[in-house]
């Protein structure tokens, strides 16, 4: 989960929930799995089992299918909407090199340990 860091929406902070569906999507049952915030900058790794899962930041939802052995990267973007509004968030999976990019170049982006 990364959350790269871009000058304009560096003053928000937000909690980011994970939620996994013990069995089918379509059984719409969910159990809350993790919570933990996430600053401008800042990624997590999740180290997840095969499976449906729902990440939510605010209003915005996105689920997805863990694969065993696959690793997937899943990137927090907020586009701002009005001079006085909060932004919008948007989550999307992101392409393998664009994710690394993000983690070795320009700025730096910081790690949330397994505890938060």
């Amino acid at each position: 989960m990364l959350r790269p860091q871009r000058q304009a929406q560096s003053l928000f902070s937000f909690s980011v929930e994970l939620y996994k569906y013990p069995g089918t999507f379509k059984g719409g049952n969910r159990v809350s799995f993790q919570n933990f915030g996430l600053d401008s900058g800042e990624y997590k790794i999740l180290e997840l089992a095969p499976g449906v899962y729902a990440l939510k930041c605010r209003d915005f939802e996105k689920v997805f299918f863990a694969k065993e052995g696959k690793i997937t990267f899943l990137s927090i973007d907020l586009y701002n909407t009005g001079n006085f509004s909060l932004p919008e968030i948007f989550i999307q999976e992101s392409k393998q090199e664009d994710a690394l990019r993000f983690l070795l170049e320009g700025k730096r982006m910081y790690w949330i340990p397994k505890e938060n």
